[in-house]
């Protein structure tokens, strides 16, 4: 498909870790592939300039790749709530939308922006954005889950007062957008994105998580918690669940720990882990605390058995998923959610309520007796419908549409 006038479009994301960096990339690629197709496009980004540091950002003829400077920087650092720091960095956001006169600005994280795209009058500018908080799935079993659920709820219906907010994408999650749809937006608002994953299986400047992984065992099965470290991860259940194991169940076993950790979380995860050395001493426990690029991502599941993902607030998706696909590895996951489906409808693993703590140990005694060979994943389908140039494309016609 081509574009019959010239058209400016903007992609923006101010943070860097994890998907960030690896969604900007695959657009990146995918406009480079296709560049016939959009000569009468240019299409800007606007950057966290950490990402330099993670990924290899070409620049090609149809893209200008921009970064944020340092009192953008300071803005999207500080320690604020996330409406005032979606409300401050709109400010310098506009003056770039201004500047380069863009018709269409893609937002790559718009949780952050709702309240403010609410507020805007009389733009010349269609927005659309990724949202990574959906409500439609998020639990009502507490007065604190109604409220968050309803404020979350609140937050897209104000910023659907602005006529020029075009499309809200939801990654993974056929039904949410189905139901917001059917049910509440009836201009079709939300629509489907593929949850790409990174096909790269470069090997560049593996030797250091090598070493770090060289306590490993090989006749044991590596159980793998991957990922940022927070409350989420259900790491407390895991050791309770690990701990509930007989003794020649756990000498099969090994857990590897590997991400950041939440600094509101990193006082429990340390007195977890110490606790657990100390009481269960012949099940090994190796953590990695720190952000890994796709090389040692790629070796740290190559060198891992089963995913542990019995993720509490399970509402949304998580790439890891696919990551655990690609390297074919099956996934403990929790029995509510987009995970539960997606995990049922491709049988990539098993799953528990998060919070039966025997029901999860049940599950991890099956890996540690090998009796879960027998289940026949569709790892392939999964990774089919997934490709980065999917992701891209979903992206880029949804915003032909517009013009």
């Amino acid at each position: 498909m081509k574009i019959d006038k010239r058209k400016d479009i903007l992609f923006y994301d101010s943070d860097w870790n994890g998907h960030h960096s690896e969604f900007i990339l695959h657009l990146i690629n995918f406009f480079e592939k296709t560049l016939d197709n959009h000569k009468n496009c240019q299409v800007f980004f606007l950057l966290n300039p950490k990402m330099k540091e993670h990924i290899n950002i070409k620049q090609i003829n149809i893209c200008q790749i921009n970064y944020l400077n340092d009192a953008n920087i300071e803005i999207v650092t500080k320690k604020q709530h996330s409406l005032i720091r979606g409300y401050r960095e709109w400010g310098f956001l506009k003056k770039f939308i201004n500047r380069h006169q863009i018709n269409h600005v893609f937002l790559m994280y718009i949780d952050l922006y709702l309240f403010k795209i609410g507020f805007l009058k009389n733009q010349n500018i269609s927005i659309s954005g990724i949202q990574f908080l959906p409500y439609f799935r998020m639990p009502q079993n507490s007065k604190r889950q109604r409220l968050r659920r309803t404020w979350h709820s609140w937050k897209i219906k104000w910023a659907a007062r602005n006529e020029n907010l075009k499309t809200v994408s939801i990654l993974n999650d056929h039904l949410s957008v189905n139901e917001l749809n059917r049910f509440e937006w009836h201009n079709n608002l939300f629509k489907y994105l593929p949850d790409p994953i990174n096909f790269l299986n470069e090997r560049i400047e593996i030797e250091r998580i090598q070493m770090e992984l060289n306590s490993l065992r090989r006749d044991k099965f590596t159980l793998l918690v991957f990922g940022h470290i927070s409350m989420r991860k259900n790491i407390f259940n895991i050791m309770r669940a690990l701990r509930l194991l007989e003794p020649n169940i756990q000498d099969k076993l090994q857990l590897l720990i590997v991400g950041e950790v939440d600094l509101t979380y990193q006082n429990i995860f340390e007195q977890l882990i110490s606790d657990f050395v100390k009481d269960v001493p012949n099940l090994l426990i190796l953590k990695i605390e720190k952000f890994v690029t796709v090389s040692e991502m790629n070796y740290i599941f190559e060198q891992s058995d089963y995913l542990l993902m019995p993720y509490t607030n399970a509402y949304k998706s998580s790439g890891i998923i696919g990551l655990a696909a690609k390297h074919e590895k099956l996934i403990i996951g929790p029995n509510t959610g987009v995970m539960h489906d997606l995990i049922q409808d491709y049988k990539l693993g098993l799953t528990v309520n998060p919070y039966d703590v025997n029901e999860l140990k049940s599950v991890i005694e099956l890996l540690g007796n090998n009796e879960e060979r027998q289940l026949k994943s569709d790892f392939d389908r999964y990774i089919e419908e997934r490709k980065p140039t999917e992701f891209s494309k979903t992206i880029f016609n949804v915003l032909l549409s517009y013009f």
